[in-house]
């Protein structure tokens, strides 16, 4: 009824998913840093930052690499095809329109992810009213992004989806519904928890926009992956570097970490050691986000994010003392801890790491699809191929096996 299924191209999203915990591990060491209160504007500017320069860097590599090769191989020979004048033209034209459609979309991109980066934060969402529980709004519902990305690359990218996925965003979509139906109901504010989900929902729609408009860049532009990471990257630092002018409260923090950051001492150093951490975790998290969404899809990316919200939630309920830890607060605790586990579980079948047998939902899952080609292809070989076994010694034992064409094939090949 149930097995696990292992691929070559997972160890992208295994190693996104390392680096998320690891930035999320990050994030809350820095909460105990002594410059914890002034550091929120520095955030954004280095995962933007790190995005263009990791991406840079491992250009670099592969650059060299080539280069090297090419070096070897420099003997061959290329010889220059001469087009017609109206062709070349033709081409120029049509790659310069392509060109330009290709910048557009890496804006809008950058634009899309540098709306949720802003909006992502627990300020935004909370409205400065804490006790209304919207910090980590958007891990109780991020899931929502699952489904307008369904809707977004179903009417755009015309992308498959097979039976065991759409098991799987019907089952996500009503644990969702039921999250939603729960927060409402223990709100003491109803006005402000709608305002939180517009604002977690709204996060939402823009990662949706980001990995889909990468997912069309990659796949049906052909840009390069490494090409995306640095302009993207660099696009981003130019929308922070505007918003951060016309913010007040970042002009502040950069002016009170300028004057903490001026003894030479173990905050100083401990600071600039975690932001080179940080520039390294995030830089490769964002490399891994765009290489899961290349081999996969704008859903599956956001369900493999979905498998770490259990352990977020556990982890921020059980860690921070609660002055509401009656019987009612813990009813809601398990609910959640419950729906959002059966979501994480639904997530790893849609993305085939998890099999069920049963109902034909293994039909077109990776694994049997393999497995299939595999048997096929035996078949075929089973059909050419006659295995003989012979003796090589003087005891007429039969201790080696010898493959032959069979006597139809000899035949066909002498012909």
């Amino acid at each position: 009824m149930l097995k696990f299924s292992f691929r070559n191209k997972q160890f992208y999203p295994l190693m996104l998913l390392l680096f998320i915990f690891l930035r999320i591990c990050l994030d809350k060491i820095l909460t105990f840093h002594p410059y914890k209160g002034n550091i929120d504007f520095i955030i954004p500017f280095l995962i933007f930052s790190s995005q263009s320069l990791i991406g840079y860097l491992i250009h670099l590599y592969y650059s060299k690499r080539n280069l090297v090769k090419e070096k070897t191989n420099s003997k061959i020979f290329y010889p220059n095809m001469k087009d017609d004048k109206s062709v070349i033209s033709n081409k120029s034209s049509k790659t310069f329109s392509s060109k330009k459609k290709k910048l557009l979309l890496l804006f809008f991109a950058s634009f899309f992810n540098f709306i949720g980066c802003i909006i992502r934060s627990d300020d935004v969402v909370n409205f400065g009213i804490k006790e209304e529980n919207n910090s980590l709004l958007e891990i109780r519902i991020r899931s929502i992004q699952i489904i307008i990305s369904f809707l977004l690359c179903h009417y755009t990218i015309r992308l498959n989806i097979y039976l065991h996925q759409k098991l799987s965003l019907i089952i996500i979509s009503f644990f969702l519904f039921v999250l939603i139906i729960i927060e409402l109901y223990i709100s003491t504010n109803i006005l402000y928890k709608i305002l939180a989900f517009l604002i977690s929902s709204t996060s939402c729609l823009f990662r949706s926009f980001l990995d889909v408009s990468e997912k069309y860049l990659l796949d049906f532009e052909f840009v390069d992956i490494l090409k995306i990471l640095i302009y993207e990257g660099l696009i981003g630092v130019i929308f922070y570097i505007f918003y951060f002018i016309s913010n007040k409260a970042y002009l502040i923090q950069a002016r009170n970490i300028i004057d903490q950051m001026s003894e030479f001492d173990w905050p100083f150093i401990s600071f600039i050691l975690l932001i080179i951490i940080y520039i390294f975790i995030s830089g490769f998290r964002n490399a891994y986000r765009v290489n899961t969404n290349k081999y996969y899809s704008p859903m599956s990316r956001a369900l493999f994010e979905s498998t770490l919200d259990p352990l977020l939630f556990l982890y921020n309920t059980l860690t921070f003392n609660r002055k509401d830890e009656y019987i009612g607060y813990w009813i809601y605790f398990s609910i959640v801890l419950f729906c959002l586990t059966i979501i994480a579980f639904f997530s790893l079948v849609y993305n085939d790491f998890i099999i069920l047998y049963c109902c034909g939902l293994q039909h077109n899952t990776y694994g049997e699809i393999t497995n299939r080609l595999y048997g096929q292809q035996l078949n075929k070989v089973d059909d050419i191929l006659e295995y003989k076994e012979i003796s090589l010694d003087k005891s007429g034992e039969k201790n080696a096996v010898v493959i032959e064409l069979k006597d139809q094939y000899l035949i066909k090949l002498k012909e």
